[in-house]
């Protein structure tokens, strides 16, 4: 049956062939953009009183189309388009590294925060992906099966999949010059999961959602070990709490000793690579979170920011922030023994 039906394609071939002297078919995965076959006939626009086709032309390599009009043989007359290979390119590896890295500082540098949340694709894994809204994909369609958007135009992190040279140089701006802002620990263990080897580039993480777990925590902190270089892990205010029994949150304390680990594997790389271990006290920080204090109360002055019992909410806000922060620093500078003021 397939010798038969081998037969038969190669059949088609040459009578198509014999047809076009001088031609042979393209197998080519270009389709018309509306579907159907390229052989079909065009279709006519009311909106241009012309027929067209819409074509959509794919190949491995890259190209540009040149229209030509045939002047010789049994296709005199008719016009083509043509595939031209693109030859006038440069090799990017062979500019200056200075260059390299503005072009990556251009590409990968993010003004805000880097939105990240979990998506699960169905028939796929739960997955980390960059968090992006409808208004900002005008004219394309949501795929919710396979996640994506039709016909969106690449990330610019796929610089990062040319080869290993570029992922070594572009890999520490895309993900060590960034924040990364999660909405909690399942989506940064997925995160982390995702990226691989580049977690060894992370400086910069921020958290917001009030809600704790320890058994997620402790997995995904474990994970964020292989970050040397982190500066800043940030935790919502709303996270924390003075009372053990809170359902949600987690004590100064308990933050403290789900982090031991990871600060124990930042302190030793940092006393063994750079002497000094001044910066592990203040990785860890509480912030307001998604509740933005006011200027007055940044100044010290009153404000009336609260409920309508008129509390004065930015300034117990502040008054939390500057508390539990100097806790959990008290608390790295006595488990490491750090001098410091």
């Amino acid at each position: 049956m397939q010798s038969s039906m081998a037969s038969r394609r190669h059949s088609k071939k040459r009578e198509a062939s014999a047809n076009m002297s001088g031609y042979e078919p393209w197998s080519t995965s270009s389709r018309l953009v509306t579907g159907g076959a390229l052989s079909q006939m065009s279709t006519f626009s009311k909106d241009s009183l012309n027929f067209q086709h819409l074509v959509k032309i794919e190949h491995e390599d890259a190209f540009k189309l040149i229209p030509l009009t045939v002047t010789e043989g049994s296709f005199a007359g008719r016009h083509v388009l043509m595939l031209e290979p693109v030859t006038d390119h440069f090799r990017f590896l062979d500019l200056p590294p200075e260059i390299r890295n503005l072009i990556y500082d251009e590409l990968l540098l993010e003004h805000s925060p880097v939105k990240i949340v979990t998506y699960k694709a169905k028939g796929r894994a739960r997955r980390a992906v960059r968090s992006t809204l409808h208004h900002g994909h005008p004219g394309l369609t949501w795929n919710s099966k396979l996640g994506t958007w039709k016909g969106q135009a690449s990330s610019a992190h796929v610089i990062l999949q040319v080869n290993k040279q570029i992922l070594a140089e572009a890999g520490p701006i895309a993900y060590g010059s960034n924040v990364f802002q999660l909405d909690d620990y399942r989506g940064l263990r997925d995160f982390l999961e995702g990226i691989g080897s580049m977690r060894a580039h992370l400086k910069q993480i921020r958290l917001l959602s009030p809600i704790y777990y320890t058994t997620v925590a402790t997995t995904a902190l474990h994970k964020l070990k292989d970050a040397k270089g982190l500066v800043s892990l940030e935790y919502p205010r709303d996270l924390l709490s003075d009372n053990p029994q809170s359902y949600k949150g987690v004590t100064p304390q308990g933050l403290f000793n789900d982090c031991k680990q990871l600060l124990k594997a930042l302190y030793s790389y940092r006393k063994k690579h750079k002497g000094s271990v001044d910066d592990l006290v203040n990785i860890i920080k509480i912030t307001p979170g998604v509740h933005p204090i006011c200027k007055k109360a940044w100044r010290g002055e009153a404000c009336k920011c609260g409920s309508v019992m008129r509390e004065d909410r930015c300034k117990n806000v502040i008054a939390d922030l500057e508390r539990w922060n100097a806790e959990l620093r008290n608390m790295i500078v006595e488990e490491f023994d750090i001098r410091w003021k």
